[in-house]
């Protein structure tokens, strides 16, 4: 975990929290006396047409159900009492099923919202609190790990030659993370200089230019990124260290 100091270092956690909180809502809305207040603003016409009770009944289930005191204000004093289509209990219960409705779907479309821009949010502090190394540099390789390195080459350009991918620029980073794991970037940095199957400016290239080359190489070997049939596999492998480093 990122510890207890993660919300001062990072407001933004705070902001969204005071958000939910307070967005919409002064305290508790969700009782019968609430409801009453909200249906009373009904404006006298509609009233004469309507229950009280399916009024005051359609609302208390409004704010139970999530909809903030103003919203549900609006729908009364706006959307209910101006709708000249409300003419009974059967019309106003049409009526404001819709609103619900429309307010339901709206409020899946913040929540993806939310859930993205939190996703955003957690990357770019994965690649702040990630353990970086700078462009281009990586630690200096062992003759072992070079020669299994140069295993992993052999079987990156049977992948490509037997088309189980597209390419060998493909293969050689999921074949690398299957042998070495989480050092699978370190060895990949030391091999870009000196194979001249890797392309200049290609995408394997892109990785000595990164802050957080781990991180590139999950981009590499994501299954979305490549067609090698082992990609899920070392995407998992990824995954798994850098969940270990970021705790």
């Amino acid at each position: 975990t990122f510890g207890p100091g993660l919300s001062s270092a990072f407001p933004w956690h705070q902001a969204m929290a005071k958000r939910k909180a307070t967005a919409g809502n002064s305290g508790p809305v969700d009782t019968p006396a609430a409801a009453a207040v909200i249906a009373s603003s009904l404006s006298e016409q509609k009233k004469a047409l309507l229950q009280d009770s399916l009024v005051s009944g359609s609302v208390l289930a409004a704010l139970s159900a999530g909809v903030t005191k103003s919203e549900v204000t609006k729908w009364i004093r706006n959307d209910i009492s101006k709708n000249f289509y409300v003419q009974d209990d059967a019309s106003f219960s049409r009526s404001w099923r819709e609103l619900r409705d429309k307010w339901e779907r709206n409020s899946r479309k913040r929540q993806r919202r939310q859930h993205f821009k939190l996703t955003a949010d957690f990357d770019e502090l994965e690649e702040l609190l990630l353990p970086t190394s700078p462009p281009g540099k990586a630690p200096e390789v062992q003759p072992a790990q070079m020669s299994k390195a140069q295993m992993c080459v052999a079987a990156a350009k049977e992948d490509a030659a037997q088309a189980i991918c597209s390419s060998y620029e493909e293969a050689l980073p999921v074949q690398l993370v299957l042998v070495f794991g989480r050092q699978a970037a370190s060895i990949l940095l030391q091999m870009l200089a000196k194979d001249p199957h890797i392309s200049g400016d290609g995408p394997l290239q892109r990785i000595r230019a990164s802050r957080a080359p781990l991180k590139h190489l999950k981009l590499l070997v994501h299954p979305d990124k490549t067609s090698h049939p082992k990609a899920k596999e070392a995407i998992q492998i990824l995954s798994a260290a850098l969940r270990e480093e970021a705790a």
